[in-house]
This record gives structure tokens, sequence and C-alpha cells, in this order.
């Protein structure tokens, strides 16, 4: 199967475009023939291109079967094959606003699935964000208290108040990520995840932390007056909940503040580690993840996938 892939721009290091690095890994080692169209390449193109070709000219990569399209760029593709688009959040909307007249849409968690709803599109299912789960694994021990804090992601709004927490329960702090690649980003995360036992962060961070056996706090870097805040720590029972917006920390919706985020450093818990893998094992695993679209494309296509 051809399939084309599409984000608004491939070049930075960021979690829709490891969303679709992760996706065109997964189906290039099962055979088939992944093309990425973007408005940009970089870094994430050059890591790319061991499993699909990837360009900014979408004559250049030739036909294709079936269209998984990410951002606003999916409706740029002419109507020669299949097109559906992945809606990663409700905020943003330059570039993640479903675009009228797709064959099919699907959402990244269940309250992105509501918004299409709300905005009469159809939303055929969820993909949960794919996690590449032998990428992210743990490769050492966590530790007892103090735990080492990571503060991880590229929205950076908490960071002072997770150092100065840090700071007054006397645990080791650090951060990883930026504005922009060149501030602070890594392509080597997982080697950042393992280096640390709890992590704050929020959406793919989390989850990527979670692979590899770490705790995780959701603390969100959006804007909080749309609501996104401090979710606090992942738990086995709270996995659900925090799910069903994407790890994005619109839950509670709780503005962080220090005091709030010395309670939940507090509640670190090491025996967590195992459960929180099998959490996203079974659930964000690349072809758990992807099964909505893959029954999507075996229906239009009539074809294996």
């Amino acid at each position: 199967m051809k399939i084309l892939l599409t984000n608004w721009h491939y070049s930075m290091l960021g979690g829709a475009q490891t969303w679709v690095y992760t996706v065109a890994k997964h189906l290039s080692t099962r055979g088939h023939e992944v093309k990425v169209w973007s408005d940009g390449l970089g870094i994430l193109a050059e890591k790319t291109a061991p499993y699909a070709r990837c360009s900014t000219n979408l004559d250049e990569l030739g036909a294709f079967d079936v269209v998984w399209g990410s951002h606003q760029i999916t409706g740029r593709v002419p109507a020669t094959a299949p097109r559906c688009q992945i809606v990663h959040a409700t905020q943003n909307q330059d570039q993640e606003a479903p675009v009228p007249g797709l064959d099919d849409y699907f959402a990244v968690s269940d309250e992105v699935a509501t918004f299409l709803a709300e905005r009469g599109f159809r939303c055929d299912g969820v993909v949960r964000q794919p996690i590449d789960v032998e990428r992210f694994r743990p490769r050492s021990r966590v530790r007892p208290w103090p735990p080492r804090v990571l503060y991880f992601g590229n929205y950076q709004r908490w960071v002072p108040l997770a150092a100065e927490a840090c700071r007054r329960l006397r645990i080791p702090f650090s951060a990883l990520g930026g504005p922009k690649d060149d501030e602070g980003r890594r392509w080597d995360v997982e080697a950042a995840l393992n280096e640390a036992d709890l992590v704050l962060g929020q959406t793919r961070c989390v989850l990527e932390a979670m692979a590899c056996e770490r705790n995780a706090i959701v603390c969100s870097g959006w804007d909080p007056a749309l609501g996104y805040g401090l979710d606090g720590l992942v738990t086995p029972s709270r996995y659900r909940s925090l799910v069903a917006t994407n790890l994005t920390g619109n839950v509670r919706r709780i503005v962080p503040t220090v005091d709030g985020l010395v309670e939940e450093i507090r509640r670190y818990d090491p025996s967590l580690g195992p459960a929180l893998r099998a959490l996203v094992v079974d659930h964000h695993a690349p072809a758990n993840a992807i099964e909505p679209l893959v029954r999507w494309t075996r229906a239009v296509t009539g074809r294996e996938l």
C-alpha cells in the first residue's frame, strides 16, 4: 500500500512531527510505501528518510493509494485517492481546523472527537498518540525518594515554577525542550527520560515518559486562559480521564503554582512504573493506536493493510 502522510511543517523537533515519524516508521517496517508531504523539511525529514520519502513537492512523490493527513495541508492534496484528516487539537485552528469535503475524519482524543461532532464533521474513531515502545522503554531503574525531576516539552511556560518547587523540596531538576530546535531540544529524548525519575509535561511527552516506566505529571504549557494547566500525577486509575483530553491538562483546569507542583511531586511513587508502561503498550503502541485508520483504509480501498 502506498500511503501519503501530511504535516504542515516537517522541520522541527515537535509532537506533531514525531507523530508522523512514528507512523511512517511503523508502516514502512511492515512493507508499505510511505510518503510524507510538507511545506517545510528539516531534521525530522532526515530521521524519516530510512522509512519514507519526504518532499515539499507533491508531484515528486508520485502516486498514492490513500491519504492520512494532519493539518490544513491535507485539503491541498488532490482528491485522486481517499483522504482523511487526523485532527490533533481543539486549539491552533489556523492549522488544526478540519478541512471540509474530505472522505473522513479522526481525532486524537475523545475531546477532539466531540469538537468535530459539534461542528458537523463525522468522526470515524479516536487515534491515540502512537508511541514507539521499543525506542521508549526503561533502560535504568527509577530511584526511591528523592526523584530526579525533568520538565520535558517545547511549551516551557511553567519551568520557573517547577524549578522553584524542586528547590524547596531539595531535589534535582532539569529541563528539556524549548521554543526552537537550537534552544534546548534534542533528538535522543529517550536517553534524557531514562536519566530522570519523574517527568513534567503534556501530551506525548507524558506518554513517552510512561513508556520508560517513569512517573509523569500532566502540566500543560498551553494558554491557561483556555483552561490548560496542572492535571497532576498520572496513575492507572486516572489514565482514562486524562487521555480523554490527550493529556493536555484541561481536566481539572487548575493553573499551576509552586505549592501545587510541590504537592504533586510529593505523590511520586516508583512502584507505578510497570503499570504505566503497560497502559502505553496496550493503547499507544503504533499497531494499536492506528487501528481505526487501518480499518478505514481497508474499507475505502478494498485492500488489506
